[in-house]
């Protein structure tokens, strides 16, 4: 690791740690919330399947199946965003800008458009 990033001496005290440390904390957080979702959408499919309202009784099954297959999306989509490595998304992306240079600069332009819209909206 290069001694910018980790501490001058050799340890995981510099940036590149702290930032490490910050995106573990938002992608359980995340991963989390998804888990959450993914229970409640669970619990919701299986109510309507037991317990339709009249006017859904005849599409209740359709919905259950539906709100069943949402809720294992979300599982994995929390299981994903669990596993993933900081490093392997940073090069991931590289490789992405690098095959395809205009289409990121576009797509950085509109998210720094829609960021700074934001932003001077709220004040900041």
């Amino acid at each position: 690791m290069d001694r910018a990033l980790s501490g001058q001496d050799g340890t995981s005290n510099g940036p590149m740690a702290k930032a490490n440390s910050i995106f573990n904390s938002i992608t359980e957080k995340v991963s989390d919330g998804l888990l959450v979702a993914a229970q409640r959408v669970d619990e919701g499919a299986s109510q309507i399947q037991a317990h339709p309202p009249e006017a859904l009784a005849s599409m209740a099954p359709k919905i259950g199946e539906y709100g069943h297959t949402a809720a294992r999306a979300l599982e994995r989509s929390a299981d994903y965003i669990r596993d993933v490595d900081l490093e392997e998304l940073k090069e991931e992306a590289e490789t992405r800008v690098r095959q395809h240079p205009g289409k990121a600069l576009l797509i950085a332009a509109g998210v720094g458009f829609v960021l700074g819209g934001l932003m001077k909206r709220r004040g900041l």
